[in-house]
């Protein structure tokens, strides 16, 4: 089960027992932000928001039922399967409350659609990150195409033409084989926009 914080103004860093490197999460929670720590099960609540706890709760799902949030991918696969997550956070997100609205903030170029030009797109903008998290920009785009996706997700779902079925194959499949996660966010992004 994952350890659930509620950071307040009086919470202190070491009351958790985290990692010092855990530090710059705490003080993003302690700022209102909704954190989900896959490698301790721990999500930190910063903002007492319904749409932010079910989100991070649907990080917590996947991670746990897919296992493979720690798992180390190539630069597109890394990429995609950030995209993935937030798109399953957000549609469990939506499945508690259906007026979400996807309107996350991006001042980028528009991504391409072809995945040859995608690839070529994520390596001019980003280079060869490797820790989306430590890139504020990768982290805002990685964000802003899984929520759009994870709204098209779920209104494909209660619409009827997504299964359950599917839905639960992308909350348990670990998509470490090399190109897979890549294959399929495009293959997302071609279906659900």
């Amino acid at each position: 089960y994952p350890h659930v914080y509620s950071i307040t103004k009086k919470t202190k860093f070491r009351d958790l027992y985290l990692s010092r490197r855990y530090f710059g999460y705490f003080k993003l929670a302690k700022e209102g932000e909704c954190i989900f720590l896959p490698n301790n099960d721990v999500i930190l609540i910063g903002d007492n928001h319904i749409n932010s706890i079910s989100e991070e709760s649907g990080h917590f799902l996947h991670s746990t039922n897919s296992g493979s949030y720690t798992h180390k991918r190539p630069f597109e696969d890394c990429f995609s399967f950030g995209i993935i997550s937030e798109m399953l956070g957000f549609f469990c997100s939506k499945i508690i409350n259906p007026l979400r609205s996807a309107d996350w903030k991006y001042t980028f170029e528009k991504m391409p659609d072809e995945p040859d030009e995608i690839s070529e797109f994520l390596r001019d903008v980003f280079g060869d990150i490797n820790n989306f998290e430590v890139d504020p920009d990768a982290d805002d785009l990685i964000h802003y195409e899984g929520y759009r996706l994870g709204d098209r997700l779920f209104l494909e779902y209660i619409n009827g033409r997504i299964s359950l079925r599917k839905i639960k194959y992308f909350v348990t499949h670990d998509f470490k084989k090399k190109g897979e996660a890549f294959k399929e966010f495009v293959r997302l992004r071609d279906k659900l926009n």
